[in-house]
């Protein structure tokens, strides 16, 4: 199979997958609840408070998808239907990648409809600016978290144990950071470094989207050494 036939199968199951659009729905209506606290009390919420109470479900719905996407060949064990060739595995990868960057875009086009129906109805205006960071901050955190979870299955590939541990570095990694940001007299640059580690800023400042720049750059060259060593190491394992 080409890289241009998986990458078409794929996308399509991407699109024809009802649960998606389910949680999209779900994620839209969660987020839309702020938009009437807005309206019923004239405020003090903004379109940034629309965009973070939205990204509660949003991310975690993209975490729980990329999971599926990258575990569900490991769990029927088709991937030996994908990983005959070193080439065939590259493109795998590669595949996986842009399904989530895919169902990422589609994500922070809920959020972006959110932020059009909050100005409808409460008048609280929003840079177009804002759409494109929306867009390319989910794609950065699924693109990273993607990384991550392909990295992780080149060593380990019990399903259950993996969906675990995938959830416990969204969910659990960032808090224990958080935990120590909060030490009491904590030198400076401990505290910047901790900021700009990607397992922290990336699932930290996404959901209000506010990666600075320098924690876009670390995100990036980190996602690009992922990929590196993934494209060189995926071709020699045993599945």
């Amino acid at each position: 199979m080409t890289f241009g036939n998986l990458l078409k199968l794929e996308v399509g199951k991407v699109f024809k997958n009802i649960y998606m659009y389910i949680l999209l729905l779900l994620a839209m209506v969660f987020g839309s609840g702020i938009i009437i606290s807005i309206n019923l009390y004239n405020g003090p919420f903004d379109s940034k408070n629309v965009i973070g109470v939205y990204a509660t479900l949003s991310l975690l719905f993209l975490i729980i998808i990329c999971v599926k996407n990258v575990l569900i060949d490991f769990h029927y064990k088709t991937y030996y239907f994908y990983f005959t060739t070193a080439k065939k595995r590259i493109h795998y990868f590669f595949v996986r990648l842009i399904m989530n960057g895919i169902v990422a875009v589609l994500f922070a086009g809920g959020g972006a409809i959110l932020l059009i129906i909050n100005q409808i109805v409460n008048h609280q205006i929003f840079e177009l600016e804002n759409i494109f960071l929306l867009i390319a901050e989910y794609a950065i955190f699924t693109t990273f978290f993607t990384c991550i979870f392909l990295f992780v299955t080149l060593f380990y590939r019990n399903v259950i144990n993996l969906l675990i541990l995938f959830m416990a570095i969204y969910l659990i990694l960032p808090s224990m950071f958080g935990i120590l940001l909060r030490i009491p007299n904590l030198p400076a640059w401990v505290e910047k470094g901790i900021k700009i580690i990607p397992f922290y800023s990336v699932p930290t400042y996404v959901p209000t989207v506010d990666l600075s720049i320098l924690q876009i750059v670390t995100v990036l060259l980190f996602i690009l050494l992922m990929s590196f060593y993934i494209v060189y190491k995926i071709p020699k394992v045993d599945y």
